[in-house]
């Protein structure tokens, strides 16, 4: 994660914290674990970049927008919110900033359900229940590649949840809902 090589800047996470105060958690739970591909597969790690005012709470209600940003198939997650320029973002603009790490999820559940409608939406509730200095009314989701198709269905399964969407690079294949 400290790695001196890039072509973007960087805002360099050094012991789990950059120079500008955003702190990385790792989250590993079964809290998704009731949502599953047919393979059994499941939402079960996530990373979370915080303003470190949210971490010492002293970051007012509602004051901290939100990026769910979404990794492409085989990429990283903590790569790719570095490399895209999340984290620096995150450190400049006092964001946080929650990459699931859900490559395998593309996939149905036993009822023919898309896994990432429904799981995508239910971590931006959880993240939004567990930090309430996130603004609710300024949650964005953005994917690259698999990532795209991920935001896609994060947005059709719950719209209301998401200010605006930027997927980048998709694959087409991802039908509208009503």
């Amino acid at each position: 994660d400290s790695a001196p090589y890039s072509l973007s800047i960087r805002n360099a996470l050094i012991n789990g914290a950059t120079a500008d105060g955003i702190i990385e958690f790792t989250r590993v739970e079964e809290r998704f674990s009731d949502i599953q591909t047919t393979a059994g597969e499941y939402l079960q790690t996530w990373y979370e970049y915080l303003p470190e005012e949210i971490v010492r709470g002293t970051a007012g209600k509602g004051t901290i927008p939100m990026i769910l940003a979404l990794h492409g198939g085989g990429d990283d997650p903590r790569q790719f919110v570095d490399g895209q320029g999340f984290l620096k973002l995150a450190g400049d603009k006092r964001i946080a900033v929650i990459a699931p790490e859900k490559s395998a999820l593309h996939a149905k559940d036993a009822n023919g359900n898309s896994v990432l409608a429904q799981v995508l939406p239910k971590l931006v509730r959880h993240v939004l229940e567990t930090y309430p200095e996130i603004d609710a009314s300024r949650v964005y989701v953005t994917g690259y590649s698999m990532g795209c198709i991920a935001s896609f269905e994060a947005i059709f399964g719950e719209p209301s949840l998401f200010a605006a969407a930027f997927p980048q690079a998709g694959i087409a294949g991802v039908a509208p809902t009503e």
